[in-house]
């Protein structure tokens, strides 16, 4: 059926010829950021004569979703605000790792540890004088994107994108992808 639209005739394999069609795409590809946070929690009780014992509770969260106004602020500023509002020097493109005391207090001095452990819920439990610490990593790496028709795709991780190239930016499952949607 489709010859008759296109107006030829069904050839015979002696009559047929091998053609390339070329197709001319124009595409660009964006040099960008792309960013992601995970955040790693350790609980340790706080045990007879202050000695600290690990827990098997020690959970790692998701990565959260970054929104794009967080990513640009910390690109922008090459700081990160934490949950509990303290603010982070980070480099920028880079991976940045901070350690942070969530709950609970340990000091050491003249030879001795002193912990003061906090009750928390923890992994749908509740947990009495325990120090929980956590390991943030906000990661910010230059990657290269591919726009075609409008469509922004990493070239990295070869995801698709439901966002226009004209954003400069979109929010991914585990990651946020910024670019310069002038270039």
């Amino acid at each position: 059926m489709a010859e008759g639209i296109c107006g030829g005739q069904k050839k015979t394999s002696e009559e047929a010829q091998m053609a390339t069609v070329c197709q001319h795409i124009l595409e660009t590809r964006p040099s960008a950021l792309k960013c992601r946070l995970v955040e790693t929690k350790h609980v340790r009780f706080c045990g007879f004569a202050s000695c600290t014992q690990t827990l098997p509770v020690g959970f790692m969260a998701e990565p959260p979703r970054v929104m794009v106004d967080n990513s640009l602020k910390w690109i922008g500023e090459k700081r990160i605000v934490t949950k509990d509002r303290k603010s982070y020097h980070m480099e920028v493109p880079r991976e940045t790792h901070l350690f942070i005391q969530v709950a609970a207090s340990e000091t050491f001095a003249v030879g001795e540890m002193t912990c003061v452990g906090e009750n928390q819920h923890v992994a749908g439990h509740f947990l009495t004088s325990v120090i929980i610490d956590a390991q943030i990593s906000v990661e910010n790496v230059r990657e290269h994107y591919v726009e075609l028709h409008g469509v922004i795709e990493t070239g990295t991780d070869r995801v698709k994108m439901g966002c226009e190239a004209s954003l400069g930016a979109c929010v991914g499952a585990d990651s946020t992808y910024v670019w310069d949607p002038a270039k």
